[in-house]
């Protein structure tokens, strides 16, 4: 028999945190976000006042990866000490709240029956 500790079998039902509390496919999102919107601004900015797209490129991937550090870490503050998947059900209530999505968590606030009531 095998006298050692897994040491990975405590990661086995969640991933492993990177940077500020996120996990590899929230930084993943986050990237794609930041940049995306950097790259559509910085070029439309720099082809309408100055006609030169590839520098306002430039300048997107440099602002990109500040914008992605800044919601990584308002992301981590947001995830402080919460267990896990609590921003997911945040974001589903909140989206909820406003009528855009139907959420799957009850939401009920008063006493409770286990009798059927008529």
């Amino acid at each position: 028999m095998q006298d050692f500790e897994d040491f990975k079998s405590d990661r086995i039902n969640f991933e492993a945190t990177l940077f500020k509390g996120c996990t590899l496919h929230e930084l993943m999102f986050l990237a794609a976000i930041s940049f995306g919107f950097t790259i559509v601004f910085f070029v439309l900015v720099f082809s309408l006042l100055f006609g030169k797209a590839l520098i306002g490129l430039a300048f997107a991937i440099l602002a990109g990866f500040f914008v992605m550090m800044l919601l990584a870490n308002k992301l981590g503050d947001i995830k402080q000490n919460k267990p896990q998947g609590y921003y997911q059900q945040r974001i589903a209530l909140w989206l909820e709240d406003k009528g855009l999505m139907k959420s799957i968590y009850v939401r009920r606030s008063g006493p409770w029956s286990v009798r059927r009531t008529q």
